[in-house]
């Protein structure tokens, strides 16, 4: 493109009232292409206008027509740039309640639908994101920088997005959806809460990161003291991966064994330690109940990494037992989650954790706690308060950042204290982020005020969305369950009245089927994950009106047969 005229430049560097005249100076070369360019805008806005209106003059229904006017403006307002401010909170949901009557109308009125249907869901225009994904191919491992973003999930291409508010993901393409994903559990308060990103701001304006000792660690450190019952002394991370690896390494270090107990279906991040048995498989592959086979679920490891790994059928304490009776005297640390959160949700047998935790004090052996899922999502003190236990050493990631890299490693005094200069290594530049703990302290405080009064909302939330999808499924004769622990949640399709089991799920659970709705309700402005393995969450954004659309998108689904 041409440069600007010298004496423009020179009005500009010099002069301050130069900006305003230097108007003047450059229509002389930019005035023909910016008219040439706005005529064909005008001429193709004008043609799509005239084709919504001969839409609109087809349609009899007032109430439909109303409908088709909202979507009308809010197209035009979207194509210049004053989307945002047009929706309101109060006009956006006006908009999506009408959205969803027209969709799901009660009884079926179907006069018209099909040609409305087709205008108003205009999630299904994803062109940019499959433009992206091409243009990502060359750059990226399946057009992304982690595998369960890319087709295996998505099939075709992947949904590219762009911005989130409260409950809300938009994509590239501007199509608004419900999102039950929240970063897989990272955003308990929801997108861009007013709180964090004003504790964001503040941060980065005076610096991202220093690599030193900071005020704003001890502050967070001390929050977490008071919130999460064993949490004596605390270590900040980067992610839960990290965190756990560090976990492991701390427990062998501080107990001098080398072996540890991991769950069948329990994922506790890609370390070759304990990257086994995570993955669904067929049931005979699997081995014996009281002999597991170790299936691991990667190339590349280490060829001894699973050497001292001990695999354990979950929520069963006699396969517990017996393993620790047959290593016994060489195990460091039994590692587990609170809940099974890799195999939908797969919540403790009554009395489990607790046995767990009993028959690790008996036997002297660690009580690790990956809390990298559940902690601040389910409770304010996480698993460990809402099941009343007191493990070792306990881990967090996730939540704690509330969408940033901060991961922690909390526990017993004595135990963490081997972490100490010249004991177990645990090093990194980037630990305790600057930024990342300004917004977890924000996330936090909100999520403890007025007595955890956010996490009564969160399960409220849940338990209007679990407890419709369940009578949703019962209605239409679907075989499928909801699964859930308060606000963590997940659709199985099964015959089966619970699945309780990394074992049941690789038998029982109709996973195609799952992924396949996911995608149907993506047309609908719902926005999940389409792995089985993985759940939804319910945060402080979502409302009473987010259920309400969700299960109608749920219905259409179901009840056309589409899945």
């Amino acid at each position: 493109m041409r440069r600007p005229p010298t004496a423009c430049r020179v009005a500009i560097r010099f002069w301050p009232a130069g900006q305003a005249c230097a108007w003047l100076l450059w229509p002389a070369w930019r005035w023909k292409k910016l008219l040439k360019s706005m005529s064909a805008r005008i001429a193709l806005m004008a043609s799509s206008a005239l084709k919504k209106m001969a839409l609109w003059s087809s349609v009899r229904q007032p109430a439909k027509r109303s409908a088709l006017s909202l979507a009308m403006i809010v197209r035009v307002c979207g194509r210049l740039r004053l989307r945002s401010a047009l929706l309101s909170s109060y006009s956006a949901s006006v908009i999506m309640r009408w959205r969803m009557e027209l969709l799901c109308p009660q009884p079926p009125d179907t006069s018209g639908c099909s040609l409305l249907e087709a205008f108003l869901i205009m999630s299904l225009n994803t062109q940019k994101s499959k433009e992206l994904f091409e243009r990502s191919r060359g750059l990226m491992i399946e057009g992304g920088s982690s595998s369960s973003r890319g087709p295996v999930n998505y099939g075709a291409y992947p949904l590219f997005m762009q911005r989130g508010q409260g409950s809300r993901i938009y994509d590239v393409d501007g199509n608004s959806y419900i999102d039950w994903l929240m970063s897989y559990g990272a955003l308990p308060l929801g997108h861009a809460h007013p709180r964090v990103v004003e504790a964001l701001c503040q941060a980065a304006a005076s610096g991202s990161h220093f690599a030193t000792a900071t005020d704003i660690e001890i502050e967070v450190a001390e929050m977490i003291q008071r919130i999460v019952p064993s949490a004596e002394r605390v270590r900040f991370a980067n992610t839960g991966t990290e965190a756990t690896m560090a976990a492991v390494r701390l427990a062998r270090g501080y107990t001098g064994k080398p072996k540890f107990i991991k769950f069948e279906g329990h994922y506790h991040g890609w370390y070759d330690d304990y990257l086994v048995s995570s993955n669904p498989q067929p049931l005979t592959t699997l081995g014996h109940r009281n002999d597991p086979i170790k299936i691991p679920d990667s190339s590349g490891l280490n060829r001894h990494a699973l050497d001292d790994t001990i695999v354990v059928p979950w929520n069963d304490l006699g396969a517990l037992e017996r393993a620790i009776d047959t290593y016994r005297g060489q195990i460091a640390a039994i590692l587990s989650e609170g809940i099974m959160a890799n195999m939908g949700i797969i919540p403790p047998a009554e009395g489990y954790l607790q046995g767990l935790q009993e028959l690790a004090r008996k036997h002297n052996i660690l009580f690790i706690l990956d809390e990298t899922v559940t902690g601040f999502r389910i409770a304010a003190g996480g698993c460990q308060q809402y099941y009343q236990l007191q493990p070792d050493i306990t881990t967090f990631g996730k939540a704690l950042g509330a969408g940033l890299p901060v991961a922690g490693i909390v526990g017993r005094a004595e135990v963490m204290e081997a972490l100490s200069w010249g004991g177990v290594l645990h090093y990194g530049t980037q630990n305790a982020s600057r930024i990342g703990l300004h917004a977890a302290r924000a996330s936090l405080q909100v999520l403890t005020e007025d007595d955890g009064a956010a996490f009564h909302q969160i399960w409220r939330i849940a338990d209007l969305l679990c407890n419709g999808l369940r009578e949703l499924f019962k209605e239409l004769g679907v075989a499928a369950i909801v699964q859930n622990v308060g606000p963590m949640l997940q659709i199985l399709f099964t015959e089966r009245p619970a699945i309780s089991d990394y074992r049941e799920y690789c038998q029982y659970v109709d996973r195609p089927r799952y992924q396949r709705f996911i995608w149907e309700l993506f047309k609908h402005g719902v926005y999940t994950t389409p792995s089985a393995t993985l759940h939804s969450i319910v945060s402080l954004a979502h409302s009473e009106q987010d259920v309400e659309i969700t299960l109608a998108a749920a219905r259409k689904v179901l009840a056309h047969g589409t899945n």
